[in-house]
């Protein structure tokens, strides 16, 4: 597990690297980053989730789809890490008449109140009570940290008015990537409680018998959070994953032979090429430089994806298009800080999967499993970055890549991970259609091989941002936020679950799509507003807005997006038309070229940037 590492002062992200397309190694320059003063929970805040702002939209962010239930007024929804999505989950409980706990795994903090979304706060989510792990033990004893924990939540329970104390509680579900491993060893914790009867406040009923808490168990938990576990699993079970080695070494010498190693082991051609051809540049005999020469002939190419084990929002992530690349980048990453505020204790290396990127957003109940959400992402390289996310649109079920291969897949990786109860949030190319972004044509049904990139045992992120898009889109049905509390009730209660489109999703009434607010150059925002008003006015004004939010602030240095973490803001949409929902993305991405940021210019007047020709 990679070790927590509080951010000191002017702690900066610099050295990390991408290689550019034209094979160049790219450093990126972070030096301007507004990380200073930040302390790891700022960081989480502002990085991981975007929650802390006041969302402006024309629809609600979350509601529910479930009917009030009289009987839930006595049970308890447990939320490990009520963060972004996990929050507007946490919401859903309590409307649907649940009291709501809150469980963090993460060291308490004063910040860790503003880690929900804008629409969220405010005191609208009622905690019965909170409580959190010690974060010591839980680095090496995760099974003692969350046994020790279940019995202050039943104290805290029953102190705070719950009759029955833990055997009130029905649900323990993770609401973020850092609460999914705690969520699986505290629903074990919580169901030995219950079963022996004994409740830190003695206030667990034998004549009442214990609640089923549904969960995948602590024995798989590894495989369902570190990228390399999930791989090797998921290859273990007969389905196809990507090739990967990792990396762990921090001493210069010994982690340059082991990554050798471990690239002749895995790409074996391209090492004889390297060697080949570095014999023959240094004067080498005569065999050499014709190995050189037949290598150079065979057309073979190289490109790979060094990333940390544990991080997120493609921090880290760099691909490179040589060997001396990859090593490299291992150097870099190896033992940095990386967007979670974590140390990165390892590396991956894996083999570059050219294909275009979905994602699957399913939930899943004793195994069975119903996909809510299918995404297609618009990633390119941008900004001397290979991956950069500029948006995502909802995919119909009636595609011909979610007919063919996408739904059938998921749930396979599922069963792999032995994940069979909760959300999950998937990420998976499509290898040899010769597309590298976009949805398969219409009509087409050779759409490639499938390829997990990831998944999280969790609700997609984004602070929720994405649940009335879904909803408009779906006619209504309900989302993976909806449906992830019915993955964890009692049969009774499950009836969303239940009724829901199977295999999923509900058909496709309009288009949606996100669009992600890019940065494409380095500087200091105007003090008064980080944006054009006649910018802003644009994106409102365009027939499919739904919402936007702003992340950047006005007054600060900022930096080209090169990942998740240096977006400037996001922008939700919604049409009949699928023409039009296009010509506005259009408009947005022009806009973020020119005319949405206000820049501050060094002993000039301010740069207003109010090139808006958009039609």
């Amino acid at each position: 597990m990679a070790s927590f590492t509080p951010l000191s002062r002017a702690k900066t992200f610099a050295g990390e690297s991408a290689a550019s397309a034209s094979g160049n190694f790219v450093k990126i320059d972070r030096k301007t980053q507004s990380f200073a003063g930040l302390t790891s929970n700022d960081l989480l805040l502002r990085r991981i989730n975007r929650s802390n702002f006041h969302i402006r939209t024309k629809t609600a962010v979350s509601s529910s789809n479930g009917a009030v239930d009289a009987s839930a007024a006595n049970k308890v929804v447990v939320v490990v890490d009520a963060l972004s999505t996990g929050a507007c989950v946490a919401d859903i409980a309590q409307q649907r008449g649940f009291r709501i706990a809150h469980v963090t795994s993460l060291k308490a903090s004063p910040e860790l109140a503003d880690m929900v979304p804008g629409h969220l706060k405010g005191g609208a989510l009622k905690w019965v009570c909170v409580e959190g792990v010690d974060v010591i033990r839980a680095e090496t004893d995760l099974a003692g940290a969350a046994d020790e924990l279940a019995c202050r939540l039943g104290a805290s329970l029953a102190a705070a008015g719950v009759a029955k104390g833990i055997a009130a509680v029905e649900v323990v579900l993770p609401g973020a990537e850092t609460g999914v491993r705690l969520a699986d060893f505290l629903q074990e914790s919580v169901a030995r409680l219950q079963s022996s009867g004994q409740a830190s406040s003695g206030a667990v009923e034998g004549s009442n018998p214990p609640v089923t808490i549904r969960g995948n168990g602590s024995a798989g938990s590894d495989a369902r959070r570190e990228k390399y576990e999930m791989g090797e699993k998921v290859r273990a079970r007969g389905v196809r994953a990507v090739k990967q080695f990792r990396i762990s070494t921090k001493e210069p010498a010994a982690q340059r032979a082991q990554v050798n190693s471990l690239l002749e082991l895995h790409w074996p051609e391209q090492v004889a090429a390297e060697a080949a051809a570095a014999a023959a540049k240094g004067g080498g005999t005569a065999a050499a430089a014709a190995a050189a020469a037949a290598v150079g002939t065979t057309g073979m190419e190289f490109s790979a994806v060094v990333k940390p084990l544990e991080s997120a929002g493609s921090d880290g992530v760099t691909r490179c298009w040589s060997l001396e690349e990859v090593r490299c980048a291992v150097a870099t990453l190896v033992g940095g800080i990386n967007g979670l505020g974590q140390r990165n204790d390892g590396v991956l290396v894996q083999e570059f999967l050219d294909g275009p990127e979905y994602v699957i957003d399913g939930v899943s109940r004793d195994g069975v499993h119903k996909v809510a959400a299918m995404w297609v992402y618009d990633r390119r390289p941008t900004n001397g970055a290979g991956f950069v996310l500029h948006g995502q649109e909802l995919l119909s079920p009636e595609a011909p890549e979610a007919r063919t291969v996408l739904r059938t897949y998921a749930a396979s990786v599922l069963e792999a991970l032995d994940l069979r109860t909760g959300p999950s949030h998937m990420e998976v190319k499509l290898l040899g259609t010769g597309r590298s972004n976009g949805r398969a044509p219409d009509g087409c049904e050779d759409v490639g091989e499938p390829c997990l990139v990831e998944v999280g045992a969790r609700c997609h992120g984004a602070e929720g941002f994405w649940i009335s898009v879904c909803s408009e889109a779906h006619s209504g049905a309900p989302t993976q936020a909806d449906l992830t509390l019915d993955a964890y009730v009692d049969d009774t209660r499950a009836q969303l679950f239940v009724g829901a489109a199977s295999p999923g999703p509900a058909p496709l009434v309009k288009s949606g799509r996100i669009k992600y607010l890019l940065v494409h150059r380095s500087g200091t925002l105007a003090a008064g507003s980080p944006c054009v008003a006649e910018g802003i006015a644009s994106v409102l004004a365009l027939p499919s807005y739904r919402g936007h939010e702003v992340f950047l602030q006005a007054g600060q240095e900022a930096t080209p997006t090169i990942d998740c973490f240096t977006w400037g803001g996001v922008v939700k949409l919604c049409h009949d038309s699928e023409e039009q929902i296009a010509k506005d993305y259009a408009v947005i991405e022009a806009l973020c070229h020119e005319g949405l940021w206000l820049w501050q210019e060094s002993g000039t007047n301010l740069d207003l940037d109010l090139n808006l020709n958009l039609n």
